[in-house]
C-alpha cells in the first residue's frame, strides 16, 4: 500500500488500520472511536480532566506525551514534515498529510445536510454554519499561517 516496513507483524496490522479506516477502540462516555487501544486510554483522561504532562516553556498541559511534543514545535518552530509537491513545511505529520489532499483532490469529508464533499474537516464545519444561519467566528488559529516553506 504505502511501502512502510515494520519488524513486528503486529506493527504492521495496527498501521493497516490507517488505511483501512478501522477503529475498533470506543470511548463509552462519548462515542469517539480509536484505531489503538492506547490512543483510547489517552483519550480517556480528557474526560477526568487530568493532564499531567506540562510545558516547560509556557505551561499547558496534556494528557499525553506526544501532544506535549506536537506541541513543543510551536516554540521551537521547528516544521519537521514537509510536502514533496510544494516544498510547504508542516510540524505535525497529519497536517502533511491532510495538506496532501489539496494536490489529490480527495475529498473525503461530506456534509449530512447536503451531501457536499469537502478535503479538510474545518472546511466541512464551516460549511456546516451554512445549514444554521450562524456566523462564523474567527479565532487566533485563524490568523496563524498553517505552514511554512523551506
Amino acid at each position: 500500500m504505502c511501502g512502510e516496513t515494520f519488524a513486528m507483524k503486529s506493527q504492521l496490522k495496527i498501521h493497516l488500520m490507517l488505511h483501512t479506516g478501522k477503529r475498533p477502540y470506543s470511548c463509552e462516555l462519548c462515542g469517539k472511536v480509536f484505531s489503538h487501544s492506547s490512543n483510547l486510554k489517552t483519550h480517556m483522561l480528557s474526560h477526568g480532566g487530568a493532564k499531567p504532562y506540562g510545558c516547560e516553556v509556557c505551561g499547558k498541559t496534556f494528557t499525553g506525551t506526544t501532544s506535549l511534543k506536537n506541541h513543543l514545535l510551536v516554540h521551537t518552530g521547528e516544521r519537521p514534515h514537509s510536502c514533496d509537491v510544494c516544498n510547504r513545511a508542516f510540524g505535525q505529520k497529519s497536517h502533511l498529510t491532510e495538506h496532501m489532499r489539496s494536490h489529490s483532490g480527495e475529498k473525503r469529508l461530506s456534509c449530512e445536510v447536503c451531501s457536499r464533499a469537502f478535503a479538510r474537516k474545518y472546511s466541512l464545519k464551516r460549511h456546516l454554519l451554512t445549514h444554521t444561519g450562524q456566523k462564523p467566528v474567527m479565532t487566533s488559529e485563524d490568523t496563524k499561517p498553517p505552514f511554512s516553506v523551506k
